[in-house]
C-alpha cells in the first residue's frame, strides 16, 4: 500500500468544503495541514495553536482527567507538553477553518485525522479522530456535525483505496454528554472494552 497519508489527504480536499458560512453570514475558509507535508517549525506552531483551542473548549476534562491518558502529570510535565508532542506526530491531517477576514484568524473549528491500527480488531485499519472542536463563538451552528459528515464522506471513499479500512474511531471523555450526543447523532456506537478506563469512552462508525 503506497502512503495512507497521501490518500486521506486526498479524499479531505474532496470532502471537506472549501468554504463554511456561519449565521451570520461570515466565512469561513479551510486549510488542511499533514505532519508529513509541513516543515518542522511550523508544525510546531500550528500545535500550538491547536493546543490552545483544545485548553479552551475542553481544559476543564483535561485537567480532571489526564492522569489516565498522560500517566503522572507534574509541573513540568502538563497536559498541554504531551498536546503539543501527540498533535505533531507523523501521518495527522488537521483539517482547520478560519474566517476569512485574514491569513492569521483566530481557528473556528477543527479536526484531525489519523489512519491507524484498530486495536481492537486485529488486522483492520480505522480512522482515527483523534480531535475535533469548536470554538465558543462558532457553536451552535452544526460544525461539529459538518466536520464529521465530512470525515464520513472520506472515509468511505477511503475504503476503496485501503480495503482494510473499517470504521472510524474516536475517544471521548465519559462526563462529556454533549460530545456523545454530538457523536450518538452521527451514527457512532459505544465500544464496550474492559481495557477503556472508566473517565474514558472509545466510540465507533462501522464503514
Amino acid at each position: 500500500m503506497n502512503n495512507p497519508t497521501s490518500y486521506l489527504l486526498a479524499q479531505l480536499q474532496h470532502s471537506f468544503p472549501v468554504n463554511l458560512e456561519t449565521k451570520n453570514s461570515e466565512v469561513l475558509v479551510r486549510e488542511i495541514h499533514c505532519t508529513d507535508k509541513t516543515a518542522p517549525p511550523a508544525r510546531r506552531r500550528l500545535a500550538r495553536e491547536l493546543t490552545t483551542v483544545i485548553d479552551r473548549t475542553l481544559g476543564h476534562h483535561y485537567n480532571s482527567h489526564a492522569h489516565v491518558l498522560y500517566g503522572r502529570i507534574t509541573r513540568s510535565t502538563s497536559w498541554q507538553d504531551h498536546k503539543l508532542y501527540e498533535l505533531q506526530e507523523p501521518g495527522i491531517c488537521h483539517v482547520i477553518y478560519r474566517p476569512a477576514i485574514m491569513p492569521s484568524s483566530p481557528v473556528a473549528c477543527f479536526i484531525s485525522l489519523l489512519i491507524c491500527d484498530d486495536p481492537y480488531k486485529p488486522g483492520d485499519l480505522a480512522l482515527y479522530i483523534l480531535e475535533i472542536h469548536v470554538t465558543s463563538s462558532f457553536q451552535n451552528q452544526r460544525f461539529g456535525s459538518t466536520l464529521l459528515s465530512a470525515t464520513q464522506n472520506a472515509a468511505h471513499k477511503l475504503m476503496h483505496q485501503i480495503p482494510s479500512l473499517r470504521c472510524l474511531q474516536l475517544t471521548v471523555f465519559t462526563d462529556n454528554r454533549r460530545a456523545r450526543g454530538l457523536y450518538t447523532r452521527n451514527n457512532f456506537v459505544v465500544l464496550s472494552s474492559q481495557d477503556i478506563p472508566a473517565p474514558l469512552t472509545v466510540m465507533y462508525c462501522s464503514l
